[in-house]
């Protein structure tokens, strides 16, 4: 008889006098606290950019804009264009779930463009700090869609296979797991590893191809054990959407790399 852990979603984390506090802001919230925190002692312990608190402070904003608007617009056009373009007034609904990774680091880097060209401060540099940090934020977001309920895996019978009450009595990987462990702690641990050991060897830049190479691997190896987005399903049969965009983040990735060891005053 096999024995699977059944869990009881619900997207509110806690309520104060009629105030929701939902699971994926409180996630958001801390994974930004977190990265900005490692952001700071990195560039501390290292002085990687002259930037001061002030300006960081500042990052913090530019950053908590390019993750929700990025990811939020992202999901629109890349996962459910047509359902938004007909219920307009469900696009601000971050708190029911729908944020695109993709559509985030897009966000993330137009976020940090403007930032360096308001700071004077060179991209590359600031991206590689953000990218070092980045995977703890990706471990709370996907902790959230777990307890959302939501990108959930596809059915096995293996000992660790969850069941979420709200979808359905089917056991499921656990894909949201899955992912929080890849591209959030293994991959914080891989970067913090380079960081520490090839900082005064690489050029600035090469961190963030890294992260995107790196991300995107995981996130084909994972999008294996996932359910693809119902609206969407398979395309060619084989490959999900997520697939698809990390494929083509992959060949940015080593394209950043070699423009950045190619002409470092360009970034």
């Amino acid at each position: 008889m096999n024995f699977f852990f059944i869990i009881e979603t619900d997207k509110k984390f806690f309520s104060i006098y009629g105030i929701n506090f939902y699971w994926y802001g409180m996630s958001y919230a801390i994974g930004f606290l977190i990265s900005m925190f490692i952001i700071r002692i990195l560039n501390e312990k290292s002085s990687y950019v002259e930037i001061t608190d002030k300006s960081l402070d500042s990052l913090f904003f530019f950053l908590i804009m390019g993750v929700v608007l990025g990811g939020r617009i992202g999901y629109v056009l890349f996962y459910n264009p047509l359902h938004y373009l007909h219920n307009f007034n469900e696009i601000y609904k971050t708190w029911e779930g729908g944020m695109s990774f993709h559509g985030g680091l897009i966000g993330t880097a137009l976020a940090l463009k403007l930032f360096c060209a308001k700071q004077k401060i060179q991209f590359s540099k600031i991206s590689d700090l953000v990218c070092v940090s980045v995977p703890i934020s990706l471990f709370f977001g996907r902790i959230a869609n777990f307890t959302n309920g939501e990108l959930y895996g596809k059915p096995t019978n293996l000992p660790w296979a969850v069941i979420f009450k709200s979808i359905d009595n089917i056991p499921r990987h656990p894909s949201q797991l899955y992912e929080a462990i890849t591209e959030g702690l293994i991959l914080f641990i891989i970067m913090i590893y380079l960081w520490n050991k090839k900082r005064k060897i690489w050029k600035s830049g090469t961190f963030s191809g890294c992260f995107l190479i790196f991300y995107s691997i995981m996130r084909i190896i994972c999008e294996i054990f996932r359910v693809p987005d119902y609206q969407i399903g398979y395309i060619k049969k084989y490959f999900t959407q997520g697939q698809i965009l990390s494929i083509i983040m992959i060949l940015f990735g080593f394209y950043f790399i070699y423009i950045c060891n190619k002409k470092q005053n360009y970034i």
